[in-house]
């Protein structure tokens, strides 16, 4: 079941790798957000109310070494409204975890896709875990 959330709700996407951010900018990345090619959705967690400790033991749940995030570096928090402004839907579907959710609906135009994960990455705070989350 999909639960789109309000607009006060607060989600969270992990970065599992260096790429995914900028330590000079102090921002993710578009690649952060964007979602693979052969989907229309990328994953992301609600952390509406939860403090850090909360969020940072939630990022365990997204690892997997044959995928390739063996660990999580940092995560990149953004309000569910500042997804929906860009004409995306943010979502909690629970799907493996609670707190799970998706972030879709994105363009299908490449230009187009990168704009709107870019944009989302101005709108998003990057907060860098104090050392790398493994299993």
């Amino acid at each position: 079941m999909t639960l789109p959330r309000d607009s006060g709700a607060q989600f969270a996407r992990f970065l599992h790798h260096r790429r995914q951010y900028s330590i000079p900018s102090g921002m993710a990345r578009p690649d952060a957000f964007l979602p693979p090619k052969s989907k229309d959705e990328t994953s992301v967690v609600e952390i509406t109310r939860l403090p850090d400790e909360s969020v940072w033991d939630m990022a365990r749940y997204t690892l997997n070494a044959a995928s390739g995030r063996a660990c999580v570096l940092g995560r990149a928090d953004f309000a569910a409204a500042a997804s929906t402004s860009l004409g995306l839907v943010c979502a909690r579907d629970d799907d493996g975890f609670c707190g799970h959710g998706t972030l879709s609906h994105w363009p299908t135009e490449p230009e187009r896709r990168r704009q709107v994960a870019l944009e989302l990455c101005r709108l998003a705070k990057l907060k860098l875990a104090e050392s790398p989350i493994t299993c």
